[in-house]
């Protein structure tokens, strides 16, 4: 997208401006230079997936791939809303949030996200099952994880640490439930990132929300 729509490019040339991801540009961050090599792959892989990156990276490409099919193919949202950081993109897609506005946030949430007390950063799991099937295994097994996600009637996301996530693991398998690690930094929307919405907080106290075209969804209280 970003070699053949100039508006995805201004997406990442606008989140460029709005921080860096270390000495780097997010841009290189997200699309590294070719290689050749596993190991650099992985290396490039991995720098990505971190949270100072990943947040700010999914910023740009979401808002970026909207702007190609508003601005480009002419598509209309009659509503927008996002799950987690990509609320920042909904409001902004909404008309809610500037772009610099959505990339200085993403970059912030991300830092602050990415930013972990010494020790595990802790782990996510997707179980395939009914929210109750899952409920009854977490009490059966007294384990010491919370429910991060809903993600549909037969998929739930827990979090927690990581020891937990992997007890947790083989207990779901024991009941014949399927699971999946999520190749994530840390264990979001838990504990483990408790110190980070204060600081994010006080950020959107200085950002003034306005109304858009279409309205933004909570995807926590499904209010407008």
């Amino acid at each position: 997208l970003a070699c053949l729509f100039p508006e995805m490019l201004d997406s990442l040339a606008s989140a460029d401006a709005a921080g860096s991801a270390g000495a780097r540009r997010l841009s290189d961050v997200i699309y590294p230079p070719t290689s050749f090599d596993p190991d650099a792959k992985a290396r490039h892989e991995a720098e990505l997936r971190e949270t100072r990156n990943a947040q700010p990276a999914l910023g740009a490409v979401s808002l970026g791939a909207w702007r190609v099919l508003g601005q480009r193919f002419g598509v209309r949202a009659g509503a927008s809303a996002g799950h987690s950081s990509g609320e920042l993109v909904a409001l902004a897609a909404a008309g809610g949030l500037s772009p610099p506005e959505l990339f200085a946030l993403s970059h912030l949430r991300g830092r602050l996200m990415g930013e972990q007390p010494a020790g595990d950063p802790g782990a996510m799991l997707a179980v395939l099952a009914p929210l109750a099937d899952i409920e009854r295994v977490i009490a059966d097994q007294n384990l010491g994880l919370v429910v991060a996600n809903k993600n549909g009637l037969s998929q739930t996301i827990l979090s927690g640490a990581t020891a937990e996530v992997e007890r947790a693991a083989a207990a779901f398998a024991a009941a014949g439930l399927k699971t999946a690690r999520l190749p994530v930094a840390a264990a979001f929307h838990s504990r483990f990132v408790a110190a980070a919405p204060g600081p994010l907080r006080a950020a959107l106290e200085g950002v003034a929300l306005g109304p858009g075209p279409v309205p933004v969804y909570s995807t926590t209280t499904a209010a407008e």
